[in-house]
């Protein structure tokens, strides 16, 4: 093999590898920008400002008319809970938007009681033209989402993030919420 062969040889293989080097590192780049850039959420953990506290256990209650409340508790005396309603064929499944209020049926409905049962988030997509005159109107977030799943038949994934005024008016909570895992179902009577 002359001099020129050689290097024509070795020239079309330095090609190829540098090719494979460039498609891996579009590919591993291409992987990155599918990642949220926020804040990640711990597993199993509800976080409100700065305060971190791992689930303990879940509840499940369903009505007849297939509107789950989903009672997420931090601790065995079930003072502190996020509770949230919505009803499955409308909410399940799907990228809640929780700035938005809902000119349905049915609507969203998520609650926060503090460690000592105080609520301190109470907000509802049902629309400011259906409440009645005196009525209080509850908020919805300034930004948020809520994402519900029903894995199996006793395992639910729950991601809930968000921005929204509590029920003193003008504090403000960010809250955030990441669970997966059994939960208990129960009727509601």
């Amino acid at each position: 093999m002359s001099k020129r062969n050689f290097l024509v040889c070795s020239a079309k293989y330095i090609f190829v590898l540098a090719s494979v080097v460039i498609m891996s590192m579009a590919f591993s780049a291409c992987s990155k920008d599918d990642k949220d850039d926020g804040p990640q959420l711990k597993a199993n953990v509800l976080t409100v400002g700065n305060r971190e506290v791992p689930v303990k256990h879940v509840v499940c209650y369903k009505d007849g008319d297939e509107i789950y409340k989903v009672g997420v508790f931090f601790a065995d005396d079930e003072m502190e809970e996020v509770r949230l309603i919505a009803k499955e064929d409308l909410y399940f499944n799907k990228k809640i938007d929780l700035t938005k209020k809902k000119d349905a049926d049915s609507y969203w409905e998520v609650i926060y009681y503090d460690p000592t049962g105080n609520r301190k988030i109470d907000t509802w997509s049902k629309p400011d033209h259906k409440y009645k005159v005196g009525e209080d109107i509850y908020p919805v977030f300034e930004k948020g989402s809520l994402f519900i799943k029903k894995k199996s038949a006793d395992n639910i994934y729950i991601k809930l993030e968000g921005r929204v005024e509590g029920t003193t008016k003008g504090v403000m909570y960010d809250i955030s919420l990441l669970y997966q895992g059994k939960m208990t179902v129960a009727t509601d009577d």
